[in-house]
């Protein structure tokens, strides 16, 4: 049990991280199109 909720929770983790790279990017994209 402890070791699915420790997956579930590097899953989260990864996914998270994923979002927050995508957004970054998205976020540079924004700025050099304003600039």
């Amino acid at each position: 049990m402890a070791r699915r909720r420790d997956a579930t929770i590097n899953a989260i983790r990864l996914s998270s991280r994923r979002t927050m790279t995508t957004m970054y990017e998205l976020l540079g994209v924004c700025e050099n199109a304003t600039n």
